[in-house]
């Protein structure tokens, strides 16, 4: 009997090593999924489906230049970046716990304290302010874009189908999918050519992985595949009051609906 569990247990081990040896063997040879991830709603959402559905790596990007969201006035500077990643962390660690196979495939956030916006991307998103495209001339966005050309990657955006959401309208009708079922794939803009507006040419480098979902959507789908626990750590208030919610801003009121 003990020689028969003998073998039982090294049958075990070595599947365990089969199992992590090609997850890792996997992991190096295809190419992370590069994502804004700021502990929000939507973007944790987008990492969870990569991770636990997909199984896919990850490379998160977070961008902390507190200069990126701020108009000449500065009233709309934004003041939550300590509990983003706070959240951030605590989704991190809630991963890593209970589905320790995401050691493997969430690589480390590469944060990016300062981004210096060029000429180009300046004056095209003052053009489209211009033609009421964006909110702000300054504003993350463009601190987006920038970031996908000086790392010179494809990176995700979480641009969701809600009403408050300006970016949903101004890009909705200029993007195509990479794939023929646009359902869960890839959309991404149109050639310059066909642009309604061409000054959109400077998110050439984003993907649209949600722009069809609402929160409630996202919700639905993350009950299905057991992860909704997570969203409720996220944070995506942007003027926390005594680190609380303000529960009157644009992002506050979104997820009220919920």
């Amino acid at each position: 009997i003990l020689k028969f569990s003998f073998i039982i247990l090294l049958i075990c081990i070595l599947i365990y090593y089969l199992q992590n040896n090609k997850l890792e063997k996997f992991n190096n040879k295809v190419e992370p999924t590069y994502l804004f991830f700021t502990g929000g709603y939507d973007s944790t959402f987008r990492l969870c489906y990569l991770l636990l559905v997909e199984k896919k790596p990850v490379k998160p990007i977070y961008i902390i230049d507190p200069n990126l969201d701020n108009s000449e006035t500065k009233k709309v500077k934004r003041r939550n970046h300590k509990h983003e990643v706070e959240a951030m962390n605590k989704i991190k660690d809630y991963l890593f716990k209970n589905y320790p196979f995401t050691k493997k495939l969430l690589l480390n956030t590469q944060i990016i304290k300062k981004v210096n916006i060029s000429p180009y991307i300046q004056k095209n998103m003052e053009q489209l302010y211009k033609q009421k495209k964006i909110r702000r001339p300054v504003c993350q966005y463009g601190g987006m874009a920038q970031v996908t050309f000086d790392l010179n990657k494809k990176i995700e955006i979480c641009v969701e189908n809600e009403p408050g959401s300006q970016m949903n309208k101004t890009i909705k009708n200029e993007v195509i999918c990479n794939n023929i079922n646009c359902q869960n794939k890839d959309r991404i803009l149109k050639n310059k050519k066909v642009l309604t507006e061409k000054s959109l040419i400077i998110f050439e480098n984003f993907i649209f992985p949600i722009l069809h979902l609402s929160k409630m959507d996202m919700l639905n789908i993350s009950k299905k595949n057991n992860f909704s626990e997570i969203l409720k750590m996220t944070w995506s208030c942007w003027y926390p009051k005594n680190n609380k919610p303000c529960n009157k801003c644009v992002m506050c009121r979104e997820r009220l609906n919920i």
